[in-house]
């Protein structure tokens, strides 16, 4: 009787550990998939960031080519007022 008394204990000693390992399991299983959810979210942030950092670049380059268009206008005009200045006093 006290042989089967003690294995009954242990066997119940057993199925407590074995509970709480599957517990524990499941734990890290939960917070594995929410890792991955995580870094999934991460990534996409990072590939948003990287996109508007691209659309930025773009839109400064095509204020810098608007600005030396804007500038070679402005010489343009004012070597055509210089011009017209030059005329009228000689004129």
């Amino acid at each position: 009787m006290k042989v089967i008394e003690a294995q009954e204990k242990i066997r119940g000693g057993m199925v407590l550990r074995n509970r709480k390992v599957f517990e524990k399991s499941e734990m890290i299983r939960d917070a594995s998939a929410e890792q991955s959810l995580a870094m999934q979210e991460i990534g996409k942030s990072v590939e948003s960031t990287n996109s508007l950092v691209q659309e930025n670049t773009e839109n400064a380059e095509s204020l810098n080519r608007n600005y030396e268009r804007m500038k070679n206008i402005a010489a343009e005009l004012k070597k055509i007022m210089e011009e017209k200045s030059e005329n009228l006093e000689t004129a």
